[in-house]
């Protein structure tokens, strides 16, 4: 299930295998993967061979946007003014609102959704005032207003990913925290989740970025391979870096009651898993990639997600199931 993006393009790219569920899936990725091993590595030999003049597609794709009148220096100046204004403003809101304060018969929940609340209203002033009058500012200049709109829905998603990742954790609000975490492992792992998920969505909108402004495909085949890898390197070192404080989520209750023996098997090897699908999902993407379905990335990010929301639903119903039977017992 969890495979399905991927080896769906399986499928569609002609494998003979068919495909029914989990087993059905990773057999038809294998096959794919074999059959096309051939074409893969053909085209991984060609773009080697011209990852030397991935300088120079780069630094002629810059200079065709100046002669288009773009201006890098002129724009980055426009997008720090305006940044700067919506920064200005959210902390004017910020100041505004921190003498509210909470009943004390508010639950811990109800103040942490209430808090993010708050926060969203904030980032939705910082993109009033910052992004709408960056985005109108810029309209006379179709190339600039592109790239203001791409990197700042990356801005806008990264804020957003890192207000849903504060609520579990709470890295600096130790009496909201849900989870059962120190209050340097949560900051720790606080940063290093907001750091993978900051690099995937700038690396993946450059991407498109690069593509639809028409660098050509070597070049920009030559940064996506290469920054998936990183992204790729990155996540594994995280799940080294973070096996015990993940553990700990997955072995404990946010109240410190054990889970039962299922979840602490699984906290004890989450990590060889988790690095085993990265793995998994970084050679079969790569490959896709060398096989022009460029789609493949968006594939792979859809299914990681929909693997972690599982994963936290299961917890959340596992934490709900347990306080329903000690409210009965009661």
């Amino acid at each position: 299930m969890f495979l399905h993006p991927v080896w769906a393009m399986a499928e569609e790219a002609g494998s003979s295998v068919s495909v029914a569920g989990f087993l059905g899936g990773s057999s038809a990725l294998f096959d794919f993967l074999i059959e096309n091993s051939t074409a893969a590595s053909l085209r991984l030999e060609q773009l080697a061979a011209s990852v030397h003049t991935f300088p120079d597609a780069v630094s002629s794709f810059f200079q065709t946007l100046s002669a288009s009148g773009f201006s890098v220096s002129a724009t980055l100046f426009r997008v720090a003014g305006w940044l700067a204004a919506g920064a200005a403003a959210e902390l004017l809101f910020r100041l505004a609102i921190r003498r509210l304060s909470f009943g004390e018969r508010t639950g811990r929940f109800a103040r942490l959704i209430f808090s993010a609340i708050l926060d969203l209203l904030g980032i939705t002033i910082f993109a009033a005032v910052g992004g709408w009058y960056l985005l109108m500012s810029s309209q006379a200049e179709p190339v600039a207003q592109t790239l203001i709109l791409t990197y700042f829905v990356a801005l806008l998603g990264i804020r957003i990913f890192a207000l849903i990742i504060r609520i579990p954790l709470a890295p600096y609000a130790p009496h909201s925290r849900i989870v059962s975490l120190k209050d340097d492992e949560a900051r720790r792992l606080y940063r290093d989740v907001l750091i993978v998920a900051s690099l995937a969505i700038v690396f993946a909108l450059t991407s498109t970025l690069l593509r639809d402004g028409g660098l050509n495909d070597d070049a920009v085949l030559v940064f996506t391979l290469t920054s998936r890898t990183l992204v790729a390197i990155v996540l594994i070192v995280v799940c080294l870096r973070s096996r015990v404080a993940i553990a700990s989520i997955l072995r404990y209750g946010p109240t410190k009651r054990l889970r039962g023996q299922g979840w602490s098997s699984f906290a004890s090897i989450w990590h060889s898993l988790a690095i085993f699908y990265v793995g998994l999902s970084w050679l079969g993407t790569s490959v896709m990639l060398l096989l022009d379905r460029p789609q493949a990335g968006h594939y792979s990010i859809v299914s990681i997600s929909i693997l972690l929301i599982l994963i936290i639903l299961c917890l959340l119903l596992d934490d709900w199931a347990i306080s329903a039977d000690a409210r009965d017992r009661a």
